[in-house]
């Protein structure tokens, strides 16, 4: 079991601490992205991501989906227990990354594009996302996408 005791952003990197032992691991997959939004899941027991980067000027969403069993995974096998940030000697050996690790893409048939947006919904289990293209809104399942 995961249990988390505080997920921080410092310098874009957005990592998640293992209360017990103080295991590290980062969501991002890369340096060039930006996490913008971590939201667990608890209809199908992930963790979804919306991240932009710099190659389009962060003006892209990404979301992928990880499972918190894949977390669990990655914090016992590849993660490295550090009591700070600054102890880091390369923190691209810490990114999430890889794999089944870096998570399941969603959302593939359209592009969200800035001012598009995304919003969770857990009380009524939905994900809502505006397209401004279509200039529609679109509500989806929390456990199905």
């Amino acid at each position: 079991m995961v249990v988390v005791r505080f997920i921080s952003y410092v310098s874009f990197y957005s990592y998640l601490i293992l209360a017990e032992t103080g295991i590290v691991l980062f969501f991002n997959k890369n340096c060039q992205e930006q996490v913008r939004s971590i939201f667990h899941n608890r209809q199908n027991h992930s963790v979804i991501i919306v991240s932009v980067t710099a190659k389009d000027e962060c003006n892209s969403l990404k979301c992928r989906s990880v499972p918190v069993s894949t977390l669990t995974d990655a914090f016992t096998c590849k993660a490295k227990s550090i009591s700070t940030l600054d102890e880091i000697p390369n923190r691209e050996d810490l990114l999430l990354k890889g794999g089944g690790v870096k998570g399941i893409k969603l959302f593939k048939d359209f592009c969200l594009r800035y001012p598009d947006f995304i919003e969770f919904d857990e009380l009524n289990a939905k994900i809502i996302t505006k397209h401004s293209v279509e200039d529609a809104y679109r509500v989806w399942s929390l456990q199905t996408y």
